[in-house]
């Protein structure tokens, strides 16, 4: 019985596959059919009529959107703080403003203050100029008021500055100082008055009939930073409580001029000379006031009024955290500062709290906190001693050898304490010479510069009751304050 092949409809014989034949031919199989086309988004219209492209949004990738998070949160941050910090001075600007808008006669001189900056612990006085520009010269403009800014470039130099004002003063009221340091006699033999270096510009604008809206001595003092308010205070227990003659050298006259030699114009005296302090902390008590001593004024002239301007500044690498929150956080300070500028251009003056120790404690202490340990802490006497150096006795003197100690002290910051060769006798003292700076190591000249400034700033804040009844403070009144704010 035979079965049979359903038809399909192709050949009844079997079929060799086209790719088979391809191949026995020696010919490539032909390509496939490329896929359709994937069907298009629809174009933005606007896109279209501008001629742009079709933009597709992308979310980007994570790398990118932590930089943006981070550009843009730090961006924020600042543009807020900076805006703020800029709203905050102008409102102080504009509570002063009033006081430029007030006729002046032109014979008269508007109030003058005296503005003291010391180089903050560990940096240089161009930290203390960009924070005076920064934040209290914008009040002072705003509010026409003259100043005269003395610097510090070193520990011990505004606390020269203070105690020669303060002893110029006391000269001017009849008290007799050395007329070999800064002062000349006029003609008229001895016993002639004195007359201090500049009188002779007050002399010419009293002649003129020129006159001051307030007079210079009364015009109030700024201080900023607490280091500079501890030399301060101690400029003006020496200024008060010491001798009243000049403890600074005068200026070298210049040589008369030769023939051989022209003359030249001798330069200017740029750094004022760092004088020894005349009395300790602890020698208040005991000193006695001098005859000018304002007993019946209610402030200290030429010291008071005083307002204090916080001064923080902070170094140090492990302190970032806390320097970044700072730079963050202007507009705080900002508005402190601008308030206490504000008290001294509108003249609001109190005296100091004694019973709350106000003169230490209301003078923003957080500050020392700031600085390194090193100017937290007076040197101690071991400490003193840095460097001994050998001194060879002359061949001629068979002596063994001596001694020497480098020690902070001067203007120069180091002295060679040396002994003269040769035998010493019972209470023969040591040979005190000075050693150049040039001749000084970097390291030598940092340690004598850190013992010098840690001397003027470490140590608890010591006033004599005496010149603290004086005092005054400039400070805004609560209502006025209040309604400021």
């Amino acid at each position: 019985m035979s079965t049979q092949t359903p038809n399909t409809g192709g050949p009844p014989w079997p079929t060799v596959p086209v790719a088979k034949k391809a191949a026995a031919a020696g010919t490539a199989p032909p390509p496939p059919p490329p896929p359709p086309p994937p069907p298009q988004k629809p174009v933005n219209p606007a896109f279209k009529y501008l001629g742009l492209p079709n933009l597709r949004a992308k979310i980007p990738s994570k790398p990118w959107l932590i930089f943006i998070g981070i550009t843009t949160t730090w961006g924020a941050l600042v543009y807020y703080d900076r805006r703020e910090k800029r709203l905050a001075l102008e409102k102080w600007c504009k509570k002063v403003e009033h006081l430029a808008a007030q006729p002046l006669p032109s014979n008269q001189l508007p109030r003058k203050i005296k503005i003291y900056i010391a180089a903050p612990p560990g940096d240089g006085i161009s930290a203390g100029r960009d924070y005076f520009k920064e934040y209290v010269k914008p009040v002072l403009v705003a509010a026409a008021l003259d100043y005269d800014v003395i610097e510090g470039r070193r520990g011990g130099e505004v606390r020269t500055a203070v105690g020669e004002n303060i002893r110029r003063w006391r000269r001017r009221r009849g008290e007799k100082g050395s007329s070999g340091a800064v002062l000349t006699s006029l003609e008229g033999g001895p016993g002639a008055a004195e007359v201090e270096i500049g009188d002779d510009l007050a002399e010419i604008r009293r002649t003129m009939g020129i006159t001051h809206e307030v007079d210079e001595d009364e015009g109030g003092v700024m201080v900023i930073g607490r280091h500079t308010w501890k030399e301060f205070l101690h400029g003006i227990h020496e200024g008060w409580l010491g001798p009243a003659s000049s403890q600074v050298p005068p200026p070298t006259p210049p040589a008369p001029p030769t023939q051989d030699q022209p003359f030249t114009i001798p330069k200017t005296q740029t750094r004022l000379p760092i004088a020894s302090p005349t009395i300790k902390p602890e020698e208040y008590a005991n000193a006695d006031l001098p005859p000018s001593f304002p007993h019946a004024s209610i402030s200290l002239p030429v010291a008071s009024p005083v307002v204090v301007i916080p001064f923080p500044h902070m170094l140090g690498f492990l302190n970032t955290p806390i320097r970044i929150y700072r730079y963050l956080t202007q507009r705080h300070l900002a508005d402190r500062v601008g308030r206490e500028c504000a008290a001294i251009c509108l003249g609001y003056s109190r005296p100091f709290d004694a019973q709350a120790a106000e003169i230490d404690v209301g003078v923003y202490p957080e500050e020392e906190s700031d600085w390194g340990k090193k100017y937290r802490s007076l040197p101690e006497p071991e400490e003193v001693k840095e460097k001994v150096v050998e001194v060879v006795a002359p061949p001629a003197v068979e002596e063994k050898k001596e001694e020497a100690v480098v020690s902070a002290d001067g203007e120069d910051g180091l002295k060679i304490l040396e002994v003269k060769g040769g035998k010493k006798e019972e209470g023969e003292k040591a040979a005190e010479t000075k050693k150049p700076v040039e001749e000084l190591s970097e390291s030598e000249r940092y340690k004598a510069a850190l013992r010098r400034d840690a001397g003027e700033w470490a140590g608890e804040i010591v006033a004599d009751p005496r010149i603290l009844g004086r005092l005054r403070r400039y400070e805004l009144p609560g209502d006025e304050a209040s309604e400021m704010s």
